[in-house]
């Protein structure tokens, strides 16, 4: 993705953060990330945008898990994401309307790429602000130190490799494991180096490194999954995951909402 792409997520991400009011009699919302609940007569095209597959996943995940309701309910109410789907409705998008945290999209259905974009910002602003409260200082202060880089690292990576120029950090868990990885240099040159498998011969690689979201494997082995990655002026910035039979979105979504935290320093500030 160009950089341009990624100033303009931020810009809805600000947004999403800087709207969510502190309602503290607010009931907590009872759908879990990504599950979306529309009500009314939607146009299929709102509904297919929402529900189209994520991309760079090895394995097909829709992009929101999507629950239809005729008109709206009490049990709508406290949803976490609900779009409102109405003939002639004004786009508008309101936070913690009935439970929090929480977003409400009003819309007429002419717009599908646009209520995606918003719940997208939504939920990883959720996710930020997750990490604001909690995260790994001293994996921060590594990528500091080595990088110049301001970076929120989830606090379940509290396991770590640290090489001249190279930074891994993980959650190091059988099941469900989260990484992520700093590096200088060329990228896939920096993982065969660091990141081995059960020989020397087996190695970590991107298999299209050009791309901002993809596949990652193991050459010579069969481990493998999905990656996301930023590039800050020389530093490249990998968050993945391997989950092998498992769903991986939320998982990914988790990772990437520490790339969104990335900030660099100037003149050594």
């Amino acid at each position: 993705m160009k950089h341009t792409a990624w100033l303009m997520i931020l810009a809805l991400l600000s947004v999403v953060l800087c709207s969510c009011s502190d309602n503290g009699g607010q009931p907590q919302s009872s759908s879990r990330p990504y599950e979306v609940t529309l009500v009314g007569q939607a146009q299929p095209s709102l509904a297919e945008a929402m529900s189209q597959n994520v991309e760079g996943l090895p394995q097909p995940e829709p992009m929101f898990d999507v629950s239809r309701r005729k008109s709206l309910d009490e049990w709508s109410k406290l949803s976490r994401a609900v779009v409102i789907c109405q003939r002639g409705r004004q786009f508008e998008v309101k936070q913690d309307v009935w439970a929090r945290p929480q977003i409400v999209v009003y819309t007429d259905g002419s717009n599908p790429q646009k209520v995606v974009r918003m719940l997208n910002a939504f939920e990883m602003g959720q996710e930020v602000k997750k990490l604001r409260r909690s995260h790994n200082t001293k994996a921060g202060d590594a990528i500091r130190k080595m990088f110049g880089l301001e970076m929120l690292i989830p606090k379940e990576l509290s396991s770590s490799m640290v090489r001249p120029g190279f930074i891994w950090l993980s959650n190091n868990t059988p099941q469900g494991m989260k990484n992520i990885v700093v590096l200088r240099g060329n990228v896939n040159e920096a993982l065969a180096k660091n990141i081995k498998g059960e020989t020397d011969e087996m190695h970590m690689r991107l298999v299209a490194p050009e791309h901002k979201r993809g596949l990652w494997e193991i050459v010579g082995d069969a481990m493998g999954g999905p990656y996301v990655q930023r590039q800050v002026g020389d530093v490249t910035v990998i968050a993945f995951v391997y989950a092998p039979e498992s769903k991986k979105r939320n998982l990914m979504r988790q990772l990437e909402a520490a790339l969104y935290t990335i900030k660099q320093q100037h003149n050594g500030k």
